[in-house]
């Protein structure tokens, strides 16, 4: 679990968010997901959740696909349920093996029980029969992030925006994957910035518009990178931020805690000069 972002002064309703959630742009466990969304527990990211409610690092949703998430069973319901459905797949796969849909739908389940190993296998496989969708390679580049292969991550994203530029959820990923993973938040904020240029209007979350999220994106980005102890990285990004909005007090807040605290940890130790031999002893 990440540590407890700082709270923004915004006031802002409630999020029904929480650890670990996504949204995808298409019913859970269905074969055409498809528009590559990332996880929140692997980008660690829930100050964008304290600062703008409904935020969902890690996810992008064209403008007006945003319905209501149905209320969400009991977690051990849930993952009997999911046991159940992939062991379905499974056996439409052994029947017929060559149907890329079974295949996109089996590494869809998996996504969605976090499985990177066989969420990988299983896109791997559709695009064996099927290469080029640039929706399961963003997806494959989401589960290549959960297990710890970011640069295999953003060479599919570079792949996908190569062949479609205008892949929304590839770019926003892209950002992740540098401000995070690879430690270079100026990048990553490039990334967004370059998503907002081809689309003003893109939204994240709940339909949070990316224009006003830049500033937590990137000072979650900063959290995320001190938490990993990248101290330098993390600096750059709450620099990103105020970049941004220099009015963005927790950017300016952690920057200056960070700050301080590497400078405290800088200023010798002075040791007490040793007692004369000739010097009165202490009482």
């Amino acid at each position: 679990r990440c540590p407890t972002p700082e709270v923004s002064q915004k006031k802002l309703p409630p999020s029904a968010l929480h650890s670990g959630a996504f949204m995808p742009h298409h019913p859970p466990r269905s074969a055409s997901r498809q528009r590559g969304t990332m996880l929140t527990s692997t980008a660690c990211l829930l100050a964008a959740v304290t600062f703008f409610a409904g935020l969902l690092f890690g996810t992008l949703l064209p403008h007006g696909q945003n319905a209501p998430a149905p209320a969400a069973p009991p977690q051990g319901s849930q993952e009997n349920d999911l046991d159940a459905h992939i062991a379905q797949v499974r056996e439409e796969i052994a029947r017929n093996p060559d149907e890329v849909l079974n295949w996109i739908h089996l590494g869809n389940l998996y996504f969605d029980a976090h499985n990177a190993a066989e969420a990988i296998t299983a896109y791997e496989k559709a695009l064996q029969l099927k290469p080029g969708n640039g929706d399961v390679m963003t997806d494959l580049g989401t589960m290549y992030r959960l297990a710890n292969q970011p640069q295999r991550a953003l060479d599919l994203y570079d792949q996908v925006l190569a062949a479609d530029p205008s892949h929304q959820n590839a770019r926003f990923n892209k950002g992740v994957t540098l401000a995070i993973d690879l430690a270079r938040p100026a990048d990553g904020v490039a990334a967004w910035r370059d998503l907002l240029a081809r689309n003003p209007d893109a939204v994240i979350g709940d339909n949070t518009p990316l224009a006003g999220a830049l500033a937590p994106l990137a000072t979650d980005a900063g959290h995320e990178l001190h938490k990993q102890g990248k101290h330098e990285a993390a600096l750059q990004a709450y620099e990103e931020a105020l970049r941004i909005d220099p009015n963005f007090a927790p950017a300016r807040e952690a920057r200056d805690a960070l700050l301080n605290a590497e400078a405290a940890a800088t200023v010798p130790s002075v040791a007490p000069p040793p007692l004369s031999e000739n010097a009165p002893a202490r009482p």
